[in-house]
């Protein structure tokens, strides 16, 4: 089972892909968060798998190398810190 914790401003963007990601046996969402002080508390409590992100704005969240993110960027800057930290980048 993939953990997996959502980071929107959005209720709705959280809300959608919560629903898109509970259509899938193999992935459990474990928590949702508006914002990343929000995230990092709750990366710590659940220890997700994964971390979907809308990282606009020159946001770098201190999280765990482990976790995996899916980000949504805005900049060249944010692919480059995604790449930086070892996450996979498809635009």
């Amino acid at each position: 089972m993939i953990q997996v914790l959502v980071v929107s401003p959005y209720g709705s963007v959280r809300a959608g892909l919560r629903s898109m990601l509970s259509g899938s046996a193999e992935v459990l969402v474990v928590a949702e968060a508006a914002g990343l002080e929000d995230a990092s508390r709750l990366a710590s409590v659940w220890s997700p798998d994964v971390l979907v992100l809308e990282i606009g704005s020159g946001v770098r969240p201190e999280l765990p190398p482990e976790i995996g993110i899916v980000a949504l960027f805005e900049t060249r800057d944010e692919i480059d810190w995604l790449l930086a930290r070892g996450s996979a980048v498809a635009a």
